[in-house]
């Protein structure tokens, strides 16, 4: 099962972090023979582990102390290499948490401050009554499955975890905002276990959801009132909660042709604040790498809504590579060279390889397009003895607009080409507004889809870097 968890947990185990000025510190106190490993979801719905987080000492032994850098509160969950164990801690900023052998085969957890009981208390809940994986994981989901059977073992679980919390604080010191943290944990649990039907795998006949009977919608409605909440949107459970209820309101659309637009429309429409910035950044991370047609305008959406996004740059590390690879299909496009001749686009790049590849996409009646110009001229002659080009391509309709423009513009023309009327290429770029601008790294590689324009200094520093790796 635990396998199952860190599937279901997180789907994505791609590396990630925020740049946090605090730390959480974990010591590895058991012995040499005894197997230590632990995990936790960061702030973008991937996986951490010990392994990436071990280091070696000068002698070439791996230290006891990790040290996570986060800024927020993590569960972390412990295990001993066995399927069926896990052991959940609820550590923040600043915390460090002693890891024992408790004598039985599994761990104790010791606070350096005296507060023992917030660092035991999920770990208890999960050996009484489970806490780390929903109980419901492991069924199949078909027309024999009884709903409501399984809804009220959901509701047995949450009520014996609220229930435990209450006689857990009678019998050891647990603070107050551990109390209250591990409260709302088990709710955003209770949410995850209630919306199983969206997340639980189906048999091969599939299932039909108009059959979810008017009784569980009642449950599910009141089961999730209250568990919207921005300030747990750090914690995975939370992030779990938003993504099978996106699911539950795209009933209609799952496993058809438009279930990626209606997630990412139910996103936007029907969240608020940080979780509806969340929201959609997740749906374009899911659905990433399928050659979705709307899959890039969508992205864009985002980007444009949210510029100083903390996950815009994540985000345009995973564009590229559905991006790239599409690209690479439509190495055979032509378009027109400013002698009049046609050039395919990998002759184009193919002329640029080893070099950064700045594409300004523009036409002739496009104000904003030509008042950026100067600015692209003056960064362009900054970079001159770096490895950078600088590519001009119209999307004018009209040749002889375009050639007389271009002429007046003073630049080398043997990097001015002509979309044809045609392209899919322009299609794959988006190019419904201009100006816009894309990177190319040395590697060929679409480095950002939606870079900055001339006359933003993030530009230069950006190139910069890039043509010196």
């Amino acid at each position: 099962m635990r396998i199952t968890y860190l599937i279901f947990f997180l789907g994505s185990c791609l590396s990630f972090q925020f740049t946090a000025g605090q730390s959480t510190i974990i010591i590895d106190n058991l012995s040499d023979n005894k197997f230590f490993g632990f995990f936790y979801g960061n702030e973008f719905n991937d996986l951490e582990s010990s392994i990436k987080l071990r280091q070696k000492d000068l002698f070439g032994g791996y230290l006891s102390r990790y040290s996570i850098a986060t800024d927020v509160p993590l569960v972390v969950v412990f295990t001993n290499g066995s399927a069926m164990n896990g052991s959940p801690v609820l550590l923040y900023p600043g915390d460090t948490c002693e890891v024992h052998d408790d004598g039985s085969g599994g761990y104790s957890f010791r606070n350096r401050i005296n507060r023992n009981g917030d660092f035991e208390i999920l770990d208890k809940m999960e050996q009484e009554y489970g806490f780390v994986l929903p109980g419901n994981l492991g069924l199949i989901l078909s027309s024999r499955l009884d709903i409501m059977y399984i809804v009220d073992r959901v509701r047995s679980a949450y009520i014996n975890r609220k229930m435990f919390i209450k006689n857990f604080e009678k019998a050891h010191l647990i603070s107050n905002e551990y109390r209250i943290a591990t409260e709302k944990l088990i709710h955003q649990k209770y949410a995850i276990s209630l919306l199983f039907p969206f997340y639980l795998p189906q048999d091969s006949l599939g299932y039909n959801f108009e059959n979810l009977p008017t009784e569980y919608y009642t449950i599910l409605n009141d089961g999730i009132e209250g568990v919207f909440d921005d300030s747990q949107l750090h914690l995975n459970s939370y992030q779990l909660v938003l993504w099978n209820y996106c699911k539950f309101l795209s009933i209609n659309s799952l496993n058809t042709s438009i279930e990626f637009v209606t997630m990412f429309q139910n996103a936007t429409q029907h969240f608020s604040g940080k979780s509806r910035e969340f929201l959609m950044f997740l749906v374009l991370k899911k659905y990433t790498g399928k050659g979705l047609p709307d899959f890039q305008q969508n992205a864009e959406t985002f980007l444009r809504e949210y510029p100083e996004s903390d996950y815009r740059e994540y985000l345009l590390r995973l564009i590229p590579n559905d991006l790239t690879n599409e690209m690479l299909k439509l190495a055979n496009e032509r378009l027109i060279a400013f002698n009049g001749t046609d050039i395919t686009w990998k002759q184009i790049i193919d002329r640029n390889k080893g070099k950064v590849v700045y594409i300004d996409f523009w036409a002739s009646w496009c104000k904003p397009c030509l008042q950026e110009m100067p600015y692209s001229a003056s960064l362009r002659d900054s970079l001159k003895n770096k490895d950078v080009t600088f590519l001009y391509i119209s999307l004018d309709r009209n040749k002889d607009s375009w050639i007389r423009a271009s002429s007046k513009l003073n630049f080398d023309y043997s990097q001015h080409f002509l979309f044809k009327s045609e392209s899919e290429l322009k299609n794959l770029f988006a190019l419904q507004a201009i100006p816009k601008y894309l990177i190319i790294d040395k590697e060929g590689n679409i480095y950002s889809p939606d870079a900055p324009r001339p006359s933003d200094p993030r530009l230069y520093n950006t190139l910069l870097k890039l043509s010196v790796e």
